[in-house]
């Protein structure tokens, strides 16, 4: 299936979330013990990836690294499928990454082959990056997973590409994160309010990559950072990325064969996948406190200070939010925009 616009307008590129990541970490340490009680849709996202991994990732892997692990609601589904690889776990929050470690541990996985690292995920790609030079064969990595965690990524471009480049030839890249429309009925709320209070309009959530961003930024930095060995081996530009998106299973091409061909490097062949998912609460502040309970609260550097939510916002967004959204039962409704994707790097 095709679709056409008849905009000419240019979309805006995506610079990044920006997040206050120390913010986002005490958020996360505080909320840890009881994330998983409150971690609805990043439950299902972890699974449905897992499922996807499952049936793509057929290859040998020996080394798995998860990406803003959390307390392990994705790791904890590896060890099925690949019983005998190492993980590296890393993520912002000792918190997180302890509890992850206790799950697998309890579950069987041996100390030994868990690697815990408690840092920044973009701070970690970037460094891993830096000692590429003197990265072989065996310290890269066969898969690289992710769930629920690149939202929180002020340099996605960037750090895309970084993951992209640790992976072994053949490895793959999966990973599910949010999309545009993730809680659009809370922040149209909190638009309405603002507007009919005279109030300016401040970020209360995360700005998330579209599709464009990520397919983009997905087929460019490993065609760029062909080593000198792939230079010589691939004579020729393989075929354009094959990208399935799940509503419309159509093939389509992201990908410039001329530039392709240029560089002598085959493309990664990514599989992009979109799926909504609402939930129902029985008011405004049970949902806020969901939403709260896994680190999504407005965690925007420069909406922080100026985005104090006072009595009087508050009360007109719940009204605004019942008015406009109640469900014919009497609870109030929450969207989660979702996309899959697996890269894979071929050989």
């Amino acid at each position: 299936m095709t679709t056409t616009s008849d905009s000419t307008e240019t979309p805006r590129p995506f610079l990044g979330a920006n997040v206050n990541k120390s913010l986002v970490q005490r958020r996360f340490d505080k909320h840890a013990h009881e994330y998983d009680s409150y971690a609805e849709v990043q439950r299902v996202m972890a699974h449905e990836l897992a499922q996807r991994i499952s049936t793509s990732c057929t290859g040998p892997v020996s080394r798995i690294a998860d990406i803003g692990c959390g307390t392990g609601l994705l790791t904890l589904e590896l060890p099925r499928l690949f019983p005998e690889a190492s993980a590296t776990l890393v993520d912002m929050s000792p918190q997180m990454v302890r509890a992850a470690c206790t799950k697998l541990e309890q579950s069987g996985t041996a100390a030994r082959r868990l690697d815990p690292v408690i840092a920044d995920a973009e701070a970690w790609v970037q460094e891993q990056g830096g000692q590429r030079g003197s990265r072989d064969r065996a310290q890269s990595y066969d898969l690289i997973v992710s769930s629920a965690a690149f939202q929180w990524f002020n340099r996605p471009a960037e750090t895309a590409g970084g993951l992209l480049r640790l992976l072994a030839p053949g490895g793959v890249l999966a990973f599910a994160t949010f999309m545009p429309g993730t809680l659009h009925e809370l922040h149209e709320s909190f638009g309405e309010a603002e507007s009919a209070l005279g109030l300016p309009s401040v970020p209360r959530g995360l700005a998330y990559p579209a599709r464009e961003d990520w397919l983009g930024w997905l087929s460019a930095p490993v065609r760029a950072a062909v080593s000198e060995a792939d230079e010589r081996a691939a004579g020729t530009a393989a075929p354009v990325d094959n990208l399935a998106r799940s509503t419309a299973h159509a093939a389509v091409s992201t990908a410039d064969p001329a530039a392709l061909s240029s560089h002598k490097a085959l493309p990664p062949s990514v599989t992009w996948e979109e799926a909504s998912y609402r939930y129902a609460f029985p008011d405004v502040p049970a949902m806020l406190q969901q939403v709260r309970r896994v680190g999504a609260g407005n965690a925007v550097a420069s909406s922080a200070a100026a985005g104090a939510l006072n009595r009087t916002l508050y009360r007109k967004m719940v009204k605004c939010y019942d008015d406009r959204y109640r469900l014919p039962d009497g609870r109030i409704p929450l969207t989660y925009e979702v996309a899959y994707g697996i890269v894979e790097l071929q050989t």
